[in-house]
């Protein structure tokens, strides 16, 4: 009988801590929930801290696009080149037949004729924009390249 009394107030405890360890999880768990709406806001926050400095980090690249949109395709500069280098092959054939005139005079005459002062000068134009017409190849060449990264 002393046994049993004795397993009967350790059962009695036992279910009295049980009790209170229930309650006492119950008290966690509602203090866990209770914060619950605080880090709900907390995540909206953040949440839109990260939208607003993606779309801060968006502007820029948005304003690349508008530029690569913006980008002449290269035959724009074809019409205008051509034009260029047909004018250049005029002048230099021009030269090239005054040239020939020249030399077929001093052939005629067998004398030396002084080359006319617009043949002179036209060589040194000639010159001039040679090397502007590579420097526009280049130019072109180069756009093209970099036209075609963007589009």
């Amino acid at each position: 009988m002393k046994v049993e009394k004795i397993w009967a107030e350790l059962s009695a405890k036992a279910k009295e801590a049980q009790e209170v360890e229930l309650s006492e999880e119950q008290k966690v768990e509602l203090a866990v929930g209770d914060n619950m709406p605080k880090l709900a806001n907390e995540i909206e926050s953040t949440f839109r801290t990260v939208d607003k400095l993606l779309d801060e980090a968006f502007t820029p690249i948005r304003r690349i696009e508008k530029q690569v949109q913006e980008l002449l395709d290269p035959s724009y500069f074809q019409k205008e080149f051509k034009t260029f280098t047909t004018a250049l092959m005029k002048l230099e054939s021009a030269y090239a037949d005054a040239r020939q005139t020249i030399q077929n005079a001093e052939s005629d005459l067998g004398v030396s004729i002084p080359e006319p002062k617009n043949v002179t000068e036209a060589v040194r134009v000639l010159e001039e924009f040679q090397r502007r017409e590579e420097m526009l190849r280049r130019e072109i060449n180069e756009y093209s390249q970099a036209y075609k990264k963007f589009k």
